[in-house]
């Protein structure tokens, strides 16, 4: 079974999409996937993934402390993050919350992300922040609506294979 960080099992440029839901940031190095994802896909094929949003990565409705959620992580590329998945998760199985361990996640910098795309040649035509559906400031500061309105914890992004770009810096970054 193919995993994110090995498509071997696929043939170079033998998909059109690349479909990616929310799984990234259980992968230590985002640069890997990319590759992959270029790798498997035509010239001009889409790429679509979704990540934690790097700000937000690690923060969590239990973070307010009566003024703002504070971050309490550094923001390093492939720095672990542990902690425990919110209420909304375990709605309809209560009871799962003593089963299941934390998540283990890593973060990926926006530059990482970023670059990380570009090196790969896949070229951004579309960004989102995803957090819940609606704006709810009075929402109960501490509740997933309120959270979700002072920081989207999700980022989206459709992108091209372009391998035909051969950009060059003139400086290394």
């Amino acid at each position: 079974m193919p995993v994110l960080r090995d498509l071997s099992a696929f043939q170079d440029a033998e998909f059109d999409i690349v479909w990616h839901p929310y799984s990234i940031n259980f992968v230590p190095d985002c640069r890997v996937v990319f590759k992959e994802a270029a790798r498997v896909l035509r010239p001009g094929g889409l790429y679509y993934f979704m990540c934690a949003n790097p700000f937000a990565s690690g923060m969590s409705t239990r973070d307010w402390n009566g003024e703002g959620y504070v971050i309490r992580q550094p923001y390093i590329q492939g720095a672990e993050i542990t902690y425990p998945d919110e209420e909304w998760v375990f709605r309809d199985n209560p009871e799962a919350r003593k089963e299941i361990r934390w998540p283990r996640e890593y973060r990926h910098t926006l530059g990482d992300l970023l670059n990380g795309l570009v090196e790969n040649k896949l070229v951004v035509i579309k960004a989102q922040e995803r957090g819940s559906d609606t704006l709810n400031l009075n929402a109960e500061p501490g509740d997933w609506d309120h959270f979700t309105s002072f920081l989207p914890p999700w980022l989206c992004f459709w992108v091209l294979h372009r391998p035909e770009i051969g950009l060059k810096l003139p400086f290394p970054y």
